[in-house]
């Protein structure tokens, strides 16, 4: 068994048009988190961003990273998984201090997009979709909308009840979003909104979908006792073509990664009684 792992930190930049830099924005979440934990040192750096060479133009972040912190001689290592990276990132430095060889560990996470055309940020971020089905066409959109079209039929919904459903799930993220002074969005829209808005790709909408965004995050972790305790995580993935996958709509490698929480965690799912769920479409 690992030995148990624990919160001590977190920062956490404001997400939307930002005027800073991503190294800045990932500094400034970053020196939130180490303030707000009070440790007395950092012992391993773990930098998770996606794409950062074709957004920023410099490579080699975790060094780069490491060195604005000045935390000159302090490992660091930089991990990307596309949209998982957040999660990617907190894995690897949860098995850094699990295995014992690092008390106190800082991951930082971040991304920088909005100073570049929509058109560009769209092209870097349909690079993670595998080549021939992005010489289709199929983009981040595209593939939530198919695979929306593909639930719709396998659970018989009519085209009314799957907009209603959607509209009640963009509703509700904005206004947990107007409740959040980190939150890009923090306007409260009614349905006549959602339904006024245009299509990005049939049936999802402008507020089904994600916008680009510039912000940070940061958490650390440690041996010592603390209040909050990692109980359990997992990792797994599929196929990198959708086509190739045994189901649209039945995630296999989500399914395989909470499994991995459940059991490290010596939970099931009927103990959990809250659940915040990553999704870049309402979808």
């Amino acid at each position: 068994m690992p030995t148990e792992v624990y919160v001590a930190g977190v920062g956490m930049t404001k997400f939307g048009k930002s005027d800073l830099t991503l190294p800045q924005l990932m500094v400034e979440a970053a020196s939130r988190a180490i303030v707000d934990a009070r440790v007395n040192a950092i012992d391993y750096v773990f930098i998770g961003v996606m794409s950062v060479e074709e957004f920023t133009g410099e490579s080699n972040f975790a060094a780069l990273i490491t060195d604005r912190l000045g935390l000159p001689g302090i490992p660091s290592a930089r991990v990307e998984t596309a949209s998982s990276t957040g999660s990617a990132v907190f894995e690897s430095a949860f098995y850094a201090v699990a295995s014992g060889y690092h008390r106190n560990v800082l991951i930082v996470a971040g991304e920088k997009m909005t100073h570049l055309p929509t058109a560009q940020t769209t092209r870097i971020l349909a690079e993670v979709i595998e080549r021939n089905e992005r010489k289709y066409g199929a983009s981040m959109p595209a593939l939530a909308a198919m695979i929306t079209r593909r639930y719709q039929h396998d659970a018989g919904l009519s085209e009314e009840r799957l907009q209603s459903v959607l509209s009640k799930v963009a509703i509700k993220n904005h206004y947990n979003g107007s409740l959040n002074p980190y939150a890009q969005f923090r306007k409260i829209i009614t349905a006549e909104d959602y339904f006024g808005s245009r299509y990005v790709s049939t049936p999802l909408r402008t507020y089904d979908c994600a916008p680009i965004t510039d912000g940070a995050v940061a958490v650390v972790l440690t041996l010592d006792k603390k209040l909050i305790r990692v109980s359990g995580l997992g990792h797994a993935t599929d196929t990198l073509a959708v086509r190739h996958r045994d189901s649209l709509t039945s995630f296999r490698s989500t399914r395989l990664a909470a499994w991995q929480a459940y059991r490290m965690a010596k939970l099931s799912p009927k103990d959990i009684s809250f659940a915040e769920v990553h999704d870049a479409f309402t979808a």
